[in-house]
């Protein structure tokens, strides 16, 4: 646990001191639906890093992107991001946790209705 809460800090101070560093994620959603995401954290004076970027599904890259927002909280590695069309409109949610070594991300895709639920992995890929 102390390795995986030092590598997401050392994640967090490179983002910090080199402006807001992307980092690129690349997983799935329902073991299936293969995707890849890039982020920006960037501080809060409260200790969570505020989340914005965008994923698109690997196997139609040129389908578009939706949009990502959200929140991680150090104290608890839990993150969660609102996801939006390009019209702005929210078309579903990712709660989840930095886990092992703090380069991968696990939890749950819920959609916009939290009717339908599916589990996610995202690891880090730079």
């Amino acid at each position: 646990m102390k390795k995986s809460i030092c590598l997401v800090l050392l994640l967090f101070s490179v983002a910090f001191c080199y402006g807001q560093a992307r980092q690129t994620y690349k997983g799935t959603i329902n073991k299936t639906l293969s995707i890849e995401m890039e982020i920006v954290m960037s501080p809060q004076g409260d200790g969570t890093m505020y989340i914005s970027g965008g994923y698109f599904y690997t196997k139609n890259p040129n389908g578009g992107s939706l949009n990502i927002e959200g929140t991680y909280k150090s104290e608890n590695d839990e993150v969660n991001m609102t996801e939006k069309n390009d019209k702005g409109v929210i078309t579903g949610y990712f709660k989840g946790k930095y886990v092992g070594d703090g380069t991968v991300i696990v939890g749950k895709w819920l959609s916009a209705d939290k009717k339908k639920s599916y589990d996610f992995e995202l690891k880090f890929v730079q």
